[in-house]
């Protein structure tokens, strides 16, 4: 972390730890200890420099899309959606300010609006997210119920990042949807090889293993989730699926 950043007579110039730096140079220091602040969730030291940081540089994309994060965490939407618009018009081609903008008409609802959005920061090929923009568009398209082209997007998520494993279980989701159970199955078990089951994944594995009739994976998972997840929905999901009448 680094402290005691001031301005010092000259507009160009400011110093930090007795260290004198260009006005870009100080900008970024602002914004990189004002996005640890954020991480720290010291909202109001994150303020402080990240504002000095716009001080010094009013368009800045990367202040104003950190300043975006900022109001995210707080849950100042109008803020968050005013300073990512901002980055963007300092700079359309920062991904990453677009990426965020995505993800905030996402969690508005405004699917369509939202996959514009992350359809260009995927498409750049320098963004160094770009998994994650991928990620975000499969979301939205499993929202809008094109579910071959979700499958397509996660698919290119991995590729660009195999620790995205839970993408695995978006994909064993929509192969489940499409009755593509083998597929399903294939996915679900990438998952379950490297992380902890939760009661979402273990009712979708019980729902594959029922399609399958795999009798040891089913009663594995039913176990799983009766001991693990009791208060659940997906629990209550489960216990109501088994009063129901077998077709």
């Amino acid at each position: 972390m680094l402290f005691g950043l001031y301005a010092c007579s000259s507009e160009e110039v400011t110093r930090v730890g007795g260290r004198s730096l260009d006005r870009d140079k100080s900008v970024q220091v602002f914004i990189q200890t004002g996005m640890e602040y954020i991480k720290e969730n010291k909202p109001e030291a994150a303020q402080r420099h990240l504002d000095r940081a716009l001080e010094l540089n009013p368009h800045s994309a990367e202040a104003h899309n950190a300043l975006a994060m900022l109001y995210r965490q707080t849950d100042d939407l109008a803020l968050e959606e005013q300073h990512l618009k901002q980055a963007l018009r300092e700079n359309s081609a920062y991904s990453q300010a677009r990426n965020n903008y995505g993800s905030f008409l996402y969690r508005q609802g405004k699917y369509k609006a939202a996959l514009e959005q992350l359809t260009l920061a995927a498409e750049d090929t320098h963004y160094e997210r770009r998994a994650l923009a991928y990620e975000n568009m499969g979301y939205c398209l499993v929202r809008l119920n094109r579910l071959d082209a979700a499958a397509e997007a996660f698919k290119k998520a991995l590729l660009l990042d195999s620790t995205l494993i839970n993408d695995y279980l978006e994909l064993a989701q929509i192969a489940l949807v499409q009755q593509q159970l083998p597929l399903a199955d294939q996915y679900f078990k990438k998952f379950g090889a490297t992380q902890r089951h939760t009661a979402h994944s273990l009712w979708l594995g019980i729902q594959i293993a029922r399609g399958l009739d795999l009798k040891d994976d089913l009663a594995s998972y039913e176990l799983a989730l009766k001991n693990l997840y009791p208060n659940s929905a997906e629990y209550q999901f489960y216990q109501r699926s088994l009063a129901s009448p077998k077709p």
